[in-house]
């Protein structure tokens, strides 16, 4: 009799393991909403200077990296140059630095109305796996506003320290926030103010 109870109460216990290891577990895992995957920040950036510009300054552009490489974009700018960059890792920065000096061999010729206009844009937008418009922002500006300028070496200095050196430091983050995951900062800076 007492075999019989003991299978008995062997066979009942592993009929409630048993049990107990087929039954669905609860979790917080099945309450959590994956966010959208991050691919890369992508981004186009230009400078544009006209024609009186080239010909009295020396301008000169360097785009940095997130990784520190630093990539010029020249030194003459026709309408229309542009950079495209992009970064893998969060956060990034990217910096625009554009310095000016005045050409050696420029002369102003006498009773010329000379217009100084240079002008930047950019476009940055954060690229993932989601099934919508990514997020993105863009603008454009002038470091030096269309207009007529005199052009005497001592007014011309002093046009370009009114403006120059001039960067754009561009910031993309996550934010943590399901609803709007990334940001997108622009700052405008007038370096030495």
């Amino acid at each position: 009799m007492k075999i019989k109870n003991l299978f008995r109460s062997c066979l009942l216990m592993a009929t409630a393991l048993c049990m107990a290891a087929t039954l669905p577990s609860c979790s917080d895992d099945d309450d959590e909403v994956a966010g959208p995957k991050f691919h890369k920040v992508e981004g186009l950036i230009g400078v544009e200077a006209n024609a009186d510009c080239r010909d009295a300054f020396k301008l000169k552009t360097v785009l940095t990296q997130p990784d520190g490489e630093q990539v010029s974009m020249g030194t003459e700018f026709a309408l229309g140059s542009m950079k495209t960059f992009a970064a893998f890792e969060l956060p990034a920065t990217f910096t625009l630095e554009m310095t000016a000096e005045p050409k050696a061999g420029f002369t102003p010729e006498e009773g010329k109305d000379y217009n100084f206009n240079v002008k930047y844009s950019y476009e940055v937008s954060v690229v993932d796996d989601r099934d919508m418009m990514p997020t993105s922002v863009s603008e454009s500006g002038s470091v030096i506003p269309s207009g007529s300028y005199e052009t005497d070496p001592e007014s011309i200095k002093g046009l370009l320290q009114l403006y120059f050196p001039f960067k754009l430091v561009i910031t993309v983050k996550a934010t943590g926030n399901s609803q709007d995951p990334y940001s997108i900062n622009v700052e405008k800076v007038r370096i030495g103010k």
